[in-house]
């Protein structure tokens, strides 16, 4: 099966236990182009596709006044940060560039621009793929042209300024044009698409932006358990970082949805020292309230190691419309050497890692999470011992969210004999948002009703099959409400994902010990998962059908692993991985690995026991019938759990706690 945008819900998501399988014919898209002048604004744009600085349908030359630079993609291959080199050492306007959904390219446009490597290659590669090096190219043709048809040096570059944060420009993608002799402009590789662009203000991202005042307000009742200051009252006060405004700062490159490197403006009299540092100012142009939602866990958690510290500054902007001043994001220390997840695939790392290493980030991350969820209260080692109302947990954990931090050099770290060793690194953990992670990550108890949580949220009329009873789910509908009904911010302990914030609320409401540790024991689930990572030295989990095998491409330089299988973890270990894990399907169902989807060295979707067939033997079919299948039998189990919860939560209470986990790597592998 090619690769598609369509694949997030037909094969990543339960919805495909729904899909319709019809006969393809063959593996390319059905043909269907984007006309020339039609939407293709993504799902919930706002603003219409009217152009505001014009379209360009003819390729142009390029000339050299505005380069532009392609920094990355999101998963699917439709948003790409793309930013011209005048907006380079700017405040950052998160203005993206969407491309249409994969399955509405032509075959032949598909073919030359090959968009679909822009979801499973690395990010470092991104910028010399063939459809980023077109991007840029039309790009840099779109913008001189309005220059040029305008008679005025200058003013795209002023109107982009202008924009509002979060402002977008789409581009739609007809066919190819007419064999033409003159083929100046067309590099590179000669590719030239029928296209037009569109810049489209949006002003719906700095409108639901929430001042500093409204926060402050909703959470001035953090409780006394949360850090902060006291004041006279006895009241704790959140102790809040200095606020500037997004002119200060300068952005440098743009390497995730949420994440643009910057520094701080000179301009910015109170900042003294270390202006010139690189820092990471996180924000989001979709669903804010996953960012309002960290910063208030990263000012109310007492400061910790192993967890990114606080904010440096909160940083705001005023509207175009308006002119109210929002938050649009915070400034937070940047963590160069990368992620774990990285580390782990570096083809320099091998099995060069040091069980010394491992261990200590294997200890790092469990008092991390310790710390978490109980807020530095160490010395209370009940759940029910006082914790109030603290809203800590973390429910993201894995290789992408763990940063590393040099601690000594290799020249630092050589014997007595000069001998250089390798560089050893601290875990750092980081993305408080508290979201929820991927289905391959979270525990059975969870993830059963993630399931279900968007299977409530489509329509009844999407979900055409009769195996499958929805309105047994009705009682279901009061749990889920909150979440079903919008982005809008409000005070959420504990954040948004209604399945994590049900475990959150027996661990507050239970006086029985057993229950109240049900939170804990789902985290110690992702901890074991996680523990198997680091000692196996595999980034990947590779279960089940998720969206991590987007991105694992067949190496034939590395044999991958599947999870649980061992070779590197020390004996000792190894058991108790299992006993944090229990209740995977991994340990119990042999069949489970059989119903795997994967990437094949063809870049299509194939089931793993088809994946080193030819691609002329494989259908787009067999694919959707895998994947329809294997969500069919993941959606009963998700029924089944909520008509009877007692036999996973006892597999789930059998798990040990953060504190013996902790113990346990203390004592075998001190």
């Amino acid at each position: 099966m090619e690769l598609s945008s369509a694949v997030f819900r037909d094969i990543l998501s339960p919805l495909s236990a729904f899909k319709k399988i019809r006969p393809t014919g063959d593996n390319l898209p059905d043909g269907r182009k984007v006309e020339l002048g039609t939407s293709t604004s993504p799902e919930n744009t706002g603003p219409s596709c009217t152009p505001t600085l014009g379209s360009l349908s003819v390729a142009q030359p390029a000339l050299t006044r505005y380069k532009w630079t392609i920094q990355g993609a999101d998963p699917d291959a439709r948003r790409f940060f793309a930013v011209p080199l005048f907006a380079l050492d700017a405040p950052p306007l998160r203005i993206d560039v969407y491309l249409p959904p994969l399955q509405d390219y032509g075959p032949q446009v598909r073919a030359i621009l090959r968009p679909e490597e822009a979801i499973y290659s690395p990010r470092d590669e991104i910028p010399v793929l063939v459809v980023s090096r077109w991007l840029a190219g039309i790009l840099e043709q779109w913008c001189t042209a309005y220059d040029s048809g305008h008679g005025n040096d200058g003013k795209f570059q002023r109107e982009y300024e202008s924009m509002p944060f979060g402002s977008r420009i789409l581009v739609a993608i007809g066919g190819l044009p007419p064999p033409c002799s003159d083929s100046s402009g067309t590099s590179p590789g000669k590719v030239m698409v029928d296209h037009e662009i569109f810049l489209v203000p949006d002003y719906d991202v700095e409108q639901g932006m929430l001042t500093v005042d409204a926060l402050r307000q909703m959470w001035e009742d953090v409780g006394t358990r949360d850090s902060g200051s006291v004041d006279s009252s006895g009241e704790t006060q959140l102790v809040w970082p200095e606020v500037i405004d997004l002119e200060h700062l300068c952005l440098k490159r743009q390497i995730h949805e949420a994440i643009s490197i910057v520094t701080i403006s000179h301009a910015h009299a109170r900042s003294k020292t270390n202006e010139e540092n690189e820092y990471v100012f996180k924000s989001l142009t979709r669903d804010q309230r996953h960012l309002y939602n960290e910063l208030k866990m990263l000012l109310s958690m007492k400061p910790h190691d192993n967890i990114m510290p606080r904010p440096r500054y909160i940083v705001t902007k005023k509207g175009r419309f308006g002119g109210r001043r929002g938050v649009c994001g915070f400034v937070l220390e940047y963590f160069s050497k990368g992620s774990l997840k990285s580390f782990l695939l570096a083809p320099s790392t091998g099995s060069s890692i040091s069980l010394s290493q491992k261990v200590h980030w294997a200890k790092q991350i469990t008092r991390a999470l310790i710390h978490i969820n109980t807020n530095g209260n160490d010395d209370e080692t009940s759940p029910t011992s006082g914790l109030g109302r603290w809203c800590g947990f973390y429910p993201d954990l894995k290789p992408d969210n763990i940063v590393l931090r040099l601690v000594l050099s290799s020249q630092d770290a050589a014997g007595e004999n000069g001998d250089k060793e390798a560089p050893m690194y601290d875990a750092v953990l980081l993305d408080l948002e508290q979201r929820g992670g991927w289905f391959s990550w979270s525990p059975p108890e969870i993830k059963y009703l993630e399931y279900l949580e968007i299977l409530l949220s489509t329509s009844a009329d999407d979900l055409n099959d009769d195996e499958f009873d929805i309105d047994k789910l009705e009682d279901l509908q009061d749990e889920f409400k909150e979440n079903l009904s919008g982005n809008v911010y409000f005070n959420s302990d504990g954040g948004f994902s209604t399945p994590w914030l049900a475990f959150l609320a027996k661990r507050r409401r239970s006086d029985q010990v057993e229950e109240a540790l049900d939170l804990e024991k789902a985290q110690v689930f992702m901890l074991g998962k996680l523990l198997w990572c680091i000692f196996e030295e595999e980034a990947l989990m590779r279960c089940g059908i998720d969206h991590e095998m987007l991105s694992d491409l067949p190496d034939i330089k590395r044999k991958s692993k599947v999870f649980p299988r061992f070779e590197n973890t020390p004996v000792g270990v190894r058991g108790m991985i299992q006993a944090c894990t229990a209740g995977a399907e991994e340990w119990d169902d042999d069949a489970v690995k059989g119903w795997r989807v994967v990437l094949n060295a063809e870049g299509r979707l194939v089931p793993l026991s088809t994946s080193t067939c030819s691609a002329l033997d494989v259908t787009a079919e067999d694919t959707q019938r895998q994947a329809t299948e294997y969500w069919k039998g993941e959606a009963e189990k998700a029924r089944t759990f909520v008509s009877d919860v007692g036999a996973l939560l006892a597999k789930a209470r059998s798990r040990p706690t953060l504190a013996e986990v902790l113990d346990e790597l203390e004592r075998k592998l001190e």
